[in-house]
C-alpha cells in the first residue's frame, strides 16, 4: 500500500480519532479538590489559598 492508500482508510475515522485526542486533553471527571474532596478543578474557592 502507498501512503495515500492509508490515508484514504483512515479519512472515513478522522472525526472520532479527533473526538479520542480532545477527550484525552480534557481533565478527568469528576473534578474534585485535591484537598478537601469537594467540587474544583484543582482546589475548591476554600482551600484556594491555603498551603
Amino acid at each position: 500500500q502507498t501512503q495515500n492508500d492509508y490515508i484514504c482508510e483512515w479519512l472515513p475515522h478522522k472525526e472520532e480519532f479527533m473526538r479520542v485526542l480532545l477527550e484525552l486533553e480534557a481533565p478527568p471527571d469528576p473534578r474534585n479538590c485535591i484537598s478537601c474532596g469537594t467540587d474544583g478543578l484543582y482546589r475548591c474557592t476554600d482551600c484556594l489559598h491555603q498551603p
